[in-house]
């Protein structure tokens, strides 16, 4: 979610983490709620844009091991969206075209050359 400064500014000024904290995944009910109890213009707030791009076409799976109520191990997979190692154009070009600003699912060890790259060319554009 990107927020505007203005609409950052009402959020901080009205707090009710404390009716969130013991919700599940909280982050994506607290803005929207906080924003309908206020009783703001959301239609002129609001953009149904995606912001973060996440590959859900090339799917990973992660073998995750837990306990059951008898103490015996448990191996569960997991399905999750990609997680990338390398940002590649065709990467960038997809997100930018889904008018995506973010990736999610991007590995501390990716390998961002290319983007540093880009960006310097970007700025000598300018």
């Amino acid at each position: 979610m990107a927020l505007h400064r203005p609409l950052v500014e009402i959020i901080l000024q009205h707090d009710f983490t404390d009716v969130f904290e013991k919700m599940y995944a909280p982050d994506e009910h607290y803005f929207i709620n906080l924003l309908i109890k206020l009783n703001l213009p959301l239609d002129n707030l609001i953009a149904n844009q995606q912001v973060t791009f996440v590959n859900w076409q090339e799917l990973e799976t992660e073998k995750v091991s837990t306990r059951d109520s008898e103490g015996r191990t448990i191996t569960l997979s997991r399905i999750r969206p990609k997680t990338y190692q390398h940002l590649s154009t065709t990467d960038i070009v997809a997100a930018r075209k889904m008018g995506c600003l973010f990736f999610r699912k991007v590995s501390p060890s990716c390998d961002v050359s290319y983007l540093t790259r880009l960006v310097r060319v970007m700025n000598n554009l300018q």
